[in-house]
């Protein structure tokens, strides 16, 4: 799954070289259906109201993915449309600002730029991506996760997500460790 692809162009300008599209088997472009709801009551609210109307329901042929500001959302609305029982979160601590492709492992990727250590030049390249902060961003915390970014941070999209939607539709999700910011709320599987 290819998302976001039509901005490769301007984060990855080499990509029609480095993934040429015609040869790669099985590959799917989602449309992102956004999922609206700025308060974490309205998203709720949104969450029932795509759950009632089948947006997450099993679907042989997938028309588009439900999104709400990650990628993790998306994975999730996917897991629930291809029918999955039980999701287990593997290295979505959401308590640092690391990503596992910055690893060594992982140089071939297209890489993004550094994240600055300081608030204020984070705040600028943001700024710099037309990003609007409400106000200093802080580096030392996952960006999903940062008030100043959104006011309603990842944790709380996800555990509203596992509440109205997955749970509901019988699919158990877990985190892979106690140490995500996402548990209790969601029961780790290795513990």
């Amino acid at each position: 799954m290819l998302k976001d692809f039509q901005r490769l162009d301007e984060r990855f300008p080499e990509w029609k070289e480095r993934l040429p599209l015609g040869e790669l088997p099985h590959l799917y472009t989602p449309y992102n259906q956004n999922i609206p709801g700025k308060t974490l009551r309205s998203l709720r609210g949104w969450l029932k109201f795509h759950r009632y109307a089948g947006t997450f329901s099993i679907q042989k042929r997938v028309r588009g993915i439900p999104m709400k500001r990650s990628t993790l959302f998306m994975a999730l609305s996917f897991a629930a449309i291809a029918g999955y029982e039980r999701v287990i979160l593997c290295g979505v601590d959401l308590n640092n600002p690391h990503y596992f492709y910055r690893h060594p492992d992982y140089q071939h990727l297209p890489q993004l730029p550094e994240i600055p250590d300081t608030g204020s030049a984070l705040g600028q390249l943001y700024a710099k991506q037309g990003v609007q902060t409400q106000r200093e961003p802080d580096p030392k915390i996952h960006n999903t996760m940062d008030p100043a970014l959104n006011p309603l941070p990842m944790s709380e999209i996800i555990w509203a997500l596992n509440e109205e939607v997955l749970q509901p539709l019988g699919i158990n999700l877990y985190v892979a460790l106690d140490s995500s910011a996402l548990h209790p709320r969601i029961p780790a599987y290795y513990s």
